[in-house]
C-alpha cells in the first residue's frame, strides 16, 4: 500500500483521531489512506488549497483542461464515483471517512453500505440547525445528475425539505477497506461546477441539442441547497468530523 498523505491530528482521543489535511486535490485523491483497526474509523478534515474541478472515476477525459483553466480551476479526477464536483478553500466542506472491510457499519451491499455514513452525517446537520433527511433506496440520477454529482441523489445523502441536496457522498472498495468522500457547500458553487465540461458534453434538452450552459446552471441551482454561510468551514469540518469518531 502506499504511503497515505501526511496529516496533523486536529483532535486527540483514546481511539480515534480526527487527521486534517491541506494540499492539492489530485494530490489527496491519488493517495491510499491508512486502514483502521476492525471497529475503528479514521476521518480526515481536507482543505484544498486551489479551486479544483474534480471528475468520477468512470469519467475519463471529460473535463476541458483549457476552459478549466479559464475558469481558474484545476483538474483533477479521484478514485470513488460518482460526477463532477468543485472544491475550493472557500466554500467546501469535505471529509473522508475510512472503515475496514468487514466494519458491521458498512454492508457488503454498495448502496446500503451508505447507510451508516449519511445517517451520522444527517443526524449532526441537523444538530446544527441544517434540517435534512438521508435518501433511502436507489439513487435518482438523469443524464445531468450522472454527469454533475450534486444534479443526481445516492443512497445516503443528505436532502433538504424540498429534496435538494444539501451533502453528496461517494465511495471507493477495495480489499482491505471502504472509502467514503462526503461533500458539502458554506455556498454551492453552481457556475463554476460545469466550467470544464464542453458544450457537446452537456446533457440534451430533449430536442436532440445540448442543454444550454444557462439552463445548466439553473438546473443545478435549483436541485442543490447549501449549509449558508453562519459558521465556517473549520467549524463544520470538526463538526461533522467529530460526530463520525462519536458514533
Amino acid at each position: 500500500m502506499k504511503p497515505g498523505p501526511e496529516a496533523t491530528p486536529l483532535e486527540e482521543s483514546p481511539h480515534h483521531g480526527l487527521r486534517r489535511w491541506s494540499g492539492a486535490p489530485a494530490t489527496f485523491h491519488a493517495a491510499d489512506l491508512p486502514t483502521p483497526a476492525l471497529g475503528s474509523v479514521e476521518v480526515w478534515a481536507v482543505t484544498s488549497d486551489r479551486p479544483t474541478v474534480v471528475a468520477g472515476s468512470t469519467q475519463r477525459d471529460l473535463l476541458d483542461v483549457g476552459l478549466a483553466a479559464r475558469a481558474g480551476l484545476d483538474v483533477a479526477r479521484r478514485r470513488t464515483g460518482g460526477g463532477v464536483v468543485v472544491v475550493d478553500p472557500q466554500s467546501s466542506v469535505w471529509l473522508d471517512v475510512v472503515l475496514a472491510r468487514g466494519d458491521g457499519r458498512v454492508s457488503d451491499d454498495v448502496g446500503r453500505s451508505f447507510d451508516w455514513v449519511g445517517s451520522v452525517l444527517a443526524g449532526a446537520l441537523r444538530e446544527a440547525g441544517v434540517e435534512v433527511a438521508v435518501h433511502r433506496g436507489p439513487g435518482r440520477w438523469d443524464e445531468l445528475g450522472r454527469l454533475i454529482c450534486f444534479a443526481g441523489v445516492g443512497p445516503g445523502e443528505c436532502l433538504d425539505r424540498d429534496g435538494r441536496k444539501v451533502l453528496g457522498l461517494s465511495q471507493r472498495r477495495t480489499r482491505d477497506q471502504v472509502r467514503f468522500q462526503a461533500m458539502a457547500y458554506l455556498e454551492v458553487p453552481v457556475a463554476l461546477t460545469p466550467a470544464a465540461i464542453a458544450d457537446h458534453r452537456l446533457p440534451g434538452a430533449g430536442d436532440g441539442k445540448p442543454m444550454s450552459r444557462q439552463a445548466v446552471e439553473a438546473e443545478l441551482g435549483r436541485r442543490t441547497a447549501s449549509l449558508g454561510t453562519g459558521r465556517t468551514i473549520a467549524w463544520w469540518r470538526s463538526h461533522l468530523g467529530q460526530s463520525l469518531l462519536n458514533a
